[in-house]
């Protein structure tokens, strides 16, 4: 899956091809049981956000709207902004991403597509090249490891607000979120089977 809105830099082509190991894009697909129109909710609403990304954030999902997350890493306050581009509900949701220090920005997209039994979340991350190159690897890695996070914390939150009990594990689980390349992750048979009794 694609979309136009990938910045111009050379990860357009990489992040389409279905290379598993992609340099400057990040990509996951992660499947949600609940329906297009509920998980937009989850993704923008300030009640539901503090369940599943934290209470360290703020979000405006207005046009022109803002996003604000602020963390500590190796002891340092870390400041990361963004403003929303595009809302496209309940299908799409376009903004930039960027942390106070980096001088640049990058894009963030969230597509959900609607399927049957649930909502197919795709989100790419892309833009990296415009970073100092002397860390833009490294900064990357990172966001890539903190999205694997945030998309099975909010894959868990979905399944509590259909009452689905979550598996526990002890690490994350590599059925359920996918990086750039990978086969694009649908319900496991026991999720699809408890979701279709709720529908």
């Amino acid at each position: 899956m694609s979309h136009s809105t990938v910045s111009d830099c050379p990860e357009k082509n990489a992040a389409t091809s279905g290379e598993p190991d992609v340099p400057n894009g990040i990509r996951f697909h992660t499947w949600l049981p609940l329906s297009a129109e509920r998980a937009w909710l989850v993704l923008t609403k300030a009640e539901h956000l503090k369940e599943w990304f934290g209470d360290h954030i703020s979000l405006d999902a207005t046009p022109g709207g803002f996003f604000r997350e602020i963390t500590h890493r190796d002891g340092r306050k870390v400041v990361t902004f963004g403003q929303m581009k595009q809302l496209e509900p309940p299908q799409r949701i376009t903004m930039t991403w960027s942390d106070e220090d980096w001088g640049v920005e990058t894009e963030l997209e969230l597509l959900l597509t609607g399927l049957p039994d649930g909502t197919l979340c795709t989100l790419t991350h892309s833009g990296w090249c415009g970073l100092d190159p002397n860390t833009a690897a490294a900064v990357r890695l990172d966001h890539e490891a903190g999205w694997k996070r945030h998309l099975t914390s909010l894959e868990a939150y979905c399944r509590l607000q259909l009452g689905v009990p979550v598996p526990r594990q002890t690490g994350p689980n590599p059925n359920r979120v996918r990086p750039l390349g990978a086969t694009i992750v649908l319900p496991s048979p026991e999720v699809a089977g408890l979701a279709a009794t709720v529908r």
